[in-house]
């Protein structure tokens, strides 16, 4: 190898280059020791294409934030605060088989969508809201459940304290949000009009990729 000028040696040397390992490997290109003559790339220079890791519970407070009407939302956040409720909306669902994202993701994007299609106002389209991420969790729920209890059970139990405050303070939305998720009473459900606002919940709930269930029309029974 060349002799280096004590200059360049003085550099190279400041630049944390060792020098025996260059007299050692005649030709060989340089390593360079530190960052300083080649800083490292910046993680989005190296996979530009990536997007930054997705928050479930951003997601959940964002899906939170969407629902104007108050006690709605005061009523899907203390179902969100229970811990079944929660750790099914932050785990990752397979849904249609072939791609994996968050639970809430699938439930978000329903809701948004079964609002999208009432032809109501805000009011009427904010229960619409409620009643798909509330079936969805059932949804959810069911294939996780043992023992002798049932779906409806689970949902009943988790759901009870929040009903009641919601029918207190919002009877209208109450009323309509039973009805949605079919715990009205018999002599409430017509012929058409219901059914068609379950049939929408079903319909965007498959949209989004849960298609493990299917939503009756049966009346269950209210809350007790």
């Amino acid at each position: 190898m060349k002799k280096l000028s004590p200059r360049v040696q003085a550099f190279l040397a400041q630049q944390g280059i060792d020098l025996q390992h260059l007299k050692a490997k005649p030709g060989a290109n340089p390593k360079p020791q530190s960052s300083a003559i080649t800083p490292k790339p910046e993680q989005e220079d190296i996979h530009p294409h990536l997007k930054p890791a997705v928050d479930p519970q951003q997601i959940v407070q964002d899906t939170l934030k969407a629902v104007r009407h108050t006690e709605l939302r005061e009523f899907l956040e203390a179902v969100f605060t229970e811990t079944e409720v929660h750790q099914i909306l932050t785990t990752r669902h397979n849904a249609q088989g072939y791609y994996q994202r968050y639970a809430i993701q699938y439930l978000r994007a329903a809701a948004a969508a079964a609002s999208f299609w009432s032809a109501q106002g805000w009011p009427h389209r904010e229960v619409m809201y409620v009643a798909t991420l509330m079936q969805g969790i059932r949804q959810l729920l069911a294939p996780c459940i043992v023992g002798g209890a049932s779906v409806d059970d689970v949902m009943f139990t988790i759901v009870r304290t929040a009903m009641y405050q919601l029918d207190d303070h919002a009877p209208q939305q109450a009323s309509l949000l039973r009805l949605c998720l079919g715990w009205g009473n018999a002599d409430e459900i017509d012929g058409c009009y219901i059914p068609q606002l379950q049939q929408i919940v079903q319909q965007a709930l498959e949209r989004a990729g849960q298609r493990e269930h299917t939503l009756t029309t049966l009346t269950k029974p209210r809350l007790s």
